[in-house]
């Protein structure tokens, strides 16, 4: 076997590096002073927040990345402290920060030869964003502002995978996951407890008056958020943060992590949205499933998996009447995923609509195949004289934007997905490999929810990693058989 050529950076290298790094800090010093005069505020926190990120990537790239990541975590949050000081703005350089991010590494990993299209899904993936690009013109969706604004909801979630793709390992997987999100989640759930308990804080509250955002709740009873822009985003970082501990469990035998599996559930429960619940119950079910020796197995203990959490739900849901308490909040909380989990299967349930909702946004991507547009189900559509059509579920809403063939495109990319996971996991039986599986099945049918900036960044970075360990695994195995 040859032995790998180890690469030490020259020193040019290192002196370009220190002089970009110099002329990033004074250039950011310089920008920083004149907006500060001027009281450009949210540009001047925009670059603050920029300059020490693009300082880290030059020394350290993967740094930078999860340094971005934690960033888009908070940056709703952000958003909202900065209102009582400079006002709320609906069109905030803020939220610039982590596309311009993802463009420029995604250019240079292509720039320098890093993102290749020698995988199924790469090759995918790259015509699928060829698409999108063509459909930011579609005159259906109200103009060409409206697609510019649709890419960042479509186009910059697929550049986390060419990110991911270039420069992570799974050893900076392993890094991202319990060194960056699972603090940031122990810290949004305590964020997320204390809004379900005693409501927002003074800043969100004005937040919530001035967006007027009427899906979180009435006023006094609205549900948490935490850091994120939504409860929707909120209750997808828990599970996800929970499927990723389960992965340990299950692999190391580390069971006193389930009190903390434990502590995020209980806030997602409180949040009031029944899907994040489901959605955990079964991926959870799914992880302890392919434990099993082969996929004869999978099935069977899958089944049995589920039916025991379905048991666990069904007996902790009866026992909620019994729990008497004088907050309004939890009450109504509680009582909200009580009765709609409960009756999940009743006339006039949420699932029914959900699905209908799905259903429609399929049959009408199939009778105009040409698309309305990238747009078109984006908050993008009636922020800028559009008409918004979402159906809520990415699948139906990409069939619904890029029509037949961005549809049929989108559906490849999510099978390839799959069968990359269940070929890793397989391959290598790693607690990676695990945690990967439980995160896309949390996140199924949101994997390319623009609106969902942290989540979709996460999800499409790890989908970009997993993409290149296992192209790796292949490669490795055929210079063995050589």
């Amino acid at each position: 076997m040859r032995a790998r050529t180890i690469h030490s950076p020259s020193s040019t290298s290192i002196a370009t590096r220190q002089w970009l790094l110099v002329l990033a800090g004074v250039v950011g010093g310089l920008a920083l002073t004149y907006l500060v005069i001027e009281r450009e505020w949210r540009m001047a926190v925009t670059i603050a927040v920029t300059v020490p990120i693009i300082g880290l990537a030059a020394v350290q790239i993967r740094y930078a990345i999860f340094a971005m990541i934690a960033y888009l975590i908070i940056m709703a949050d952000l958003r909202r402290i900065l209102i009582p000081f400079v006002g709320w703005a609906t069109t905030d350089p803020l939220l610039l920060v982590g596309p311009a991010f993802a463009i420029v590494l995604a250019a240079t990993a292509f720039a320098t030869g890093r993102a290749k299209l020698d995988t199924p899904l790469a090759r995918w993936i790259a015509l699928l964003i060829a698409i999108m690009v063509l459909q930011m013109f579609n005159p259906a969706q109200g103009g060409l502002v409206v697609g510019i604004a649709g890419a960042m909801f479509y186009i910059v979630p697929l550049l986390w995978y060419w990110v991911g793709r270039a420069y992570l390992t799974e050893a900076d997987v392993n890094r991202l996951f319990y060194f960056v999100l699972i603090p940031m989640a122990i810290a949004a759930a305590f964020m997320g407890y204390y809004q379900s308990f005693y409501g927002y804080l003074p800043y969100q509250d004005q937040w919530y008056d001035i967006a007027g955002y009427t899906a979180l709740g009435a006023k006094g009873i609205q549900a948490p958020i935490s850091f994120f822009s939504s409860s929707s985003e909120f209750g997808n970082f828990l599970i996800v943060s929970t499927a990723l501990l389960f992965a340990v469990v299950l692999k190391k035998k580390s069971y006193p992590l389930l009190i903390l599996c434990a502590f995020f559930l209980v806030e997602c429960f409180l949040i009031g949205s029944r899907g994040p619940i489901v959605k955990v119950l079964a991926t959870c079910a799914a992880m302890w499933a392919v434990l099993g020796a082969n996929r004869g197995t999978w099935m069977a203990r899958g089944a049995l998996g589920l039916v025991i959490a379905v048991a666990g739900l069904v007996w902790s849901l009866n026992q909620v009447p019994s729990i008497s308490t004088t907050n309004e909040r939890i009450s109504h909380r509680v009582n909200r995923q009580s009765e709609g989990l409960l009756g999940a299967a009743e006339e006039g349930s949420s699932v029914r609509g959900h699905l209908g909702m799905m259903i429609h946004g399929y049959r009408r991507g199939f009778m105009n195949p040409i698309g309305s547009g990238l747009g078109s189900t984006t908050k993008a559509a009636a922020k800028f004289g559009g008409e918004g059509m979402s159906s809520e579920v990415d699948a139906s809403n990409v069939f619904l934007s890029t029509g037949l063939p961005g549809g049929i495109a989108y559906h490849v990319v999510m099978f390839f997905m799959v069968l990359t996971s269940v070929r890793y996991w397989e391959r290598t039986r790693s607690m990676t490999g695990l945690a990967i599986m439980g995160l896309l099945g949390c996140m199924v049918l949101m994997w390319l929810a623009g609106g969902q900036y942290a989540m979709s960044a996460i999800v499409w970075l790890c989908v970009g990693a997993l993409d290149r360990m296992h192209r790796d695994l292949e490669l490795s195995d055929s210079r063995v058989t050589e």
